[in-house]
């Protein structure tokens, strides 16, 4: 009886992105609540203390691998994670170049990395607005926005995924519901529960804008996409290769002809066993015509290891083959005059 495999090989067994995302969120996630970490050196601040005198540049990718603390919501973000982003880069992302494959997933993740650093300021612009007749714009401000981001990350990998495959089944707490109606239902649940919903809606905004990018203003433009995975990225997972776009590997197999049956390729097999190069300047597409005799069938086969000559050497070899016939027919005839005068004598 076989052992039951254990989380190492599980985790060996996802695909590459997925592999590395998860685990560095919970390498930097279980070393925050293990205080091997300070929570104030991973959380986002702003751009000065990345580009300023500081210098701190992990501090662009650190809030997007730490999810919380140990409690419910955390493991629910983990859950998400590893089912929806595997579920997402095995089923094909969308094609931005690389062919739908590691590359054009890895430049999806860093676009939505980025257009979540970028709406910071028009986040906090609308969180002011909204909290200026109650309490201190400031205030509110401060407290009420994220500085981490691997909810919003995770719920954008989500929307994606549910229009990307959006016939899909999925379940939240043992209830089937279509992948389309996935992320909204999350995110009502989490306003039903009291919780932190800004991020959520921070992340579907994001999802949708790849996937207007990616999916719905290349159908207005004629199939051309403003976003396209960089080379780099390309060469990087896959190699140097020549690269075809989403939609001329499209075109390519609409004019790519049927699939021929086996009876057809059958036949197709023997008419190209009689076909030659022929000496004569003929096309080499048209089937040799080979004599019939009724002496052997085998003459109506074409010969193995046939060589051809050119024109004189077959000129002389038809020669050598009436002369040699013609000593026969002279040898038959003596033979036939001796077999008479032998008879005659008898007689």
């Amino acid at each position: 009886m076989e052992a039951a495999a254990g989380p190492d090989v599980w985790f060996l067994s996802l695909p590459l992105m997925t592999k590395v995302w998860l685990g560095s969120t919970a390498v930097v996630t279980i070393a925050v609540n293990m205080q091997l970490m300070d929570f104030r050196d991973v959380r986002w601040i702003n751009w000065e203390a990345v580009y300023g005198d500081r210098k701190e540049l992990w501090r662009i990718v650190t809030p997007f691998l730490y999810v919380g603390r140990f409690e419910f919501n955390t493991l629910v973000c983990f859950l998400l994670l590893s089912q929806f982003s595997q579920r997402y880069e095995q089923g094909g992302p969308y094609n931005t170049g690389g062919g739908g494959r590691t590359a054009d997933y890895c430049f999806m993740l860093l676009f939505l990395m980025t257009t979540t650093l970028a709406t910071l300021p028009v986040l906090s612009k609308a969180l002011e607005y909204y909290y200026y007749n109650q309490h201190s714009a400031t205030t509110m401000s401060a407290r009420t926005m994220p500085v981490i981001f691997s909810r919003t990350l995770i719920y954008s990998l989500l929307y994606i995924w549910s229009k990307r495959f959006r016939e899909a089944e999925a379940n939240i707490y043992g209830i089937p519901i279509p992948a389309l109606y996935l992320p909204f239902v999350h995110l009502g649940y989490s306003m039903f529960m009291g919780g932190s919903y800004i991020d959520i809606v921070q992340g579907l905004a994001v999802g949708h804008c790849y996937y207007f990018l990616v999916a719905v203003l290349p159908l207005q433009r004629g199939g051309r996409g403003l976003l396209k995975t960089p080379q780099f990225l390309i060469d990087w997972f896959h190699g140097p290769e020549i690269t075809v776009s989403a939609t001329a590997a499209e075109h390519l197999a609409e004019h790519q002809p049927p699939p021929r049956q086996e009876g057809e390729q059958l036949e197709q097999e023997e008419v190209q066993t009689t076909t030659t190069t022929r000496p004569d300047g003929h096309s080499p597409s048209e089937p040799e015509q080979l004599p019939m005799s009724d002496s052997s069938s085998a003459s109506a086969q074409p010969r193995e290891n046939e060589t051809f000559e050119n024109p004189r050497q077959q000129s002389e070899r038809n020669h050598q083959e009436e002369s040699q016939s013609t000593k026969n027919s002279s040898s038959n005839k003596q033979h036939n005059w001796g077999e008479s005068g032998r008879r005659l004598g008898d007689e």
